[in-house]
């Protein structure tokens, strides 16, 4: 198992809503996402264990602002607890995450309530580590190919979102200035999922592919995100998979630079005036 990441995974939500609180399914076990990816049962237990109640509700994962929502129920549960909307629209599911959430009285709590009344916000996404996945290889389910099997979650954190890969609109320079190079990595697979995605969606919406296929270039973008993983694993770019966010790259040896022009300027104004002072 290489190092976890920090990973996103979206699900268009089906949910209940009554008075502040929504109960909805951030997870779907058993079914293959656009991704490629199948959570398998049994994969959020340990996590659920031993650390429910840091987890956390944001909006559009924005971990700098105060959470929107409290976590009042979370459990991960099977076949039989999943309401006929939830079957009808992945019937392999063989479970899900359930989350009851409470939304603050606060300005940006509202807004979203209100957004998800209005069904204006519709869409969950999840911050986690894949701490054990194990390759799908040449396996299909419901006729779609599984990159991933996702074994074992680390959840950290839900959020309500516009669109997923949220992580996409990540800042580039600032992972950059900040020497996140795992964030570097995570921003760079998630932009090509998202702009593949982005186009997929646009084709299948306009009613120029069909559903069948838009679930088999589905699985062309997970082989995609497949070759751009290897690729930077055995590149010169194979460190930003592997450090740590609090490592630095190493700086190649370098020979003494000459000093700037502005410093060698800046020297002999000293020394002129070196001499002119002499001369007093």
């Amino acid at each position: 198992m290489g190092r976890e990441r920090m990973e996103y995974k979206t699900v268009l939500e089906v949910r209940s809503v009554v008075d502040r609180v929504v109960t909805g399914f951030p997870s779907v076990l058993g079914n293959v996402d656009d991704g490629g990816d199948l959570v398998e049962p049994g994969a959020y237990l340990k996590t659920l264990q031993e650390r429910a109640g840091r987890m956390r509700w944001f909006w559009g994962h924005d971990k700098g602002q105060p959470p929107i929502a409290t976590i009042v129920e979370i459990a991960e549960v099977g076949r039989e607890a999943l309401p006929a909307a939830v079957l009808a629209r992945y019937p392999e599911a063989t479970g899900a995450l359930k989350v009851s959430r409470e939304y603050l009285d606060t300005p940006r709590g509202n807004e979203v309530l209100a957004g998800i009344r209005s069904g204006a916000i519709n869409e969950l996404s999840i911050g986690y580590d894949a701490l054990q996945a194990t390759p799908g290889g040449d396996r299909e389910v419901a006729g779609r190919r599984v990159r991933r099997f996702l074994k074992e979650i680390r959840l950290w954190e839900m959020s309500d979102v516009n669109w997923g890969m949220n992580a996409a609109t990540a800042n580039v320079k600032a992972l950059l200035a900040a020497g996140d190079t795992k964030g570097l990595a995570q921003w760079l697979e998630a932009r090509i999922h998202l702009e593949f995605t982005e186009v997929a969606d646009e084709l299948f919406g306009d009613g120029y592919l069909t559903r069948e296929e838009r679930i088999a270039l589905s699985a062309a973008i997970g082989g995609a995100l497949d070759a751009f993983n290897a690729r930077l694993a055995a590149d010169d770019l194979a460190g930003v998979r592997e450090r740590e966010r609090w490592d630095k790259p190493e700086a190649p040896a370098m020979t003494p630079a000459a000093p700037p022009i502005a410093v060698e300027m800046l020297r002999r104004r000293v020394l002129v005036l070196q001499k002119e002072l002499a001369l007093l």
